[in-house]
């Protein structure tokens, strides 16, 4: 079964990568689960973590930052997907619990591009020194 959601996931990720628009509502749907969960202390890290994604996955799309490999981009996605997924390994109807499994999924994207998202965040601050 959890073959099948990832062999799923992994193929809509494909799909995803080349259509901005649906890449826009895929991060117009991520903040809205995150806003949804926001006050949970327990959850700070998962918050961070989309946070950078989503940047990175805003920078492709305008088309400022496209610096990282198309497997980078395609990790992001599976992982905001997985995200999205109401009933996933652990449903995340059940409190905080719920969501565990998501940020594993996301920490386990994060630290497998972390080369790529550490590249992006350099590049992030020297844009915003040089725009000042």
């Amino acid at each position: 079964m959890r073959k099948k959601l990832a062999d799923s996931i992994k193929e809509k990720a494909s799909k995803m990568a080349t259509d901005d628009s649906q890449l826009k509502t895929l991060i117009d749907n991520v903040k809205h689960k995150v806003d949804e969960i926001a006050k949970s202390e327990k959850l700070k890290a998962l918050f961070s973590t989309v946070e950078i994604l989503i940047k990175m996955i805003q920078s492709y799309i305008s088309g400022e930052y496209r610096e990282y490999p198309k497997r980078t981009l395609l990790l992001i996605l599976f992982g905001l997907i997985y995200f999205l997924i109401p009933l996933d390994v652990i449903p995340d109807f059940i409190p905080v619990t719920g969501f565990l499994d998501d940020l594993t999924i996301l920490l386990w994207v994060y630290k497998s591009i972390q080369k790529d998202v550490a590249a992006y965040q350099e590049w992030d601050k020297l844009k915003s020194t040089s725009s000042n």
